[in-house]
């Protein structure tokens, strides 16, 4: 359980040449609800990114994060669990 407001560290690893950036997106039930950064360095931060939910999120059930090379869309992986977003 992720409260709004609060801060995470959002982490990925990588193989291959994904190219220098991605993009993290966070999902409800398999669909994208909003794009949380469209062109973040891939290593920056050591392929970490620090993020805060705002607070303005919809409460709710059933969240992932997907993080996706922008350079080639074949890199990318959706968290294995799911997570809910409470008040």
């Amino acid at each position: 359980m992720w409260k709004r407001g609060t801060y995470h560290v959002i982490k990925w690893r990588f193989n291959g040449n994904p190219g220098p950036y991605v993009k993290i997106e966070l999902l409800k039930n398999g669909v994208v609800n909003s794009v949380i950064h469209k062109s973040y360095p891939k290593d920056a931060w050591n392929s970490r990114y620090p993020w805060v939910i705002p607070v303005n999120q919809a409460p709710g059930k059933n969240y992932r994060i997907r993080v996706t090379s922008t350079f080639n869309s074949s890199y990318s992986d959706t968290s294995n669990k799911t997570f809910t977003i409470t008040k």
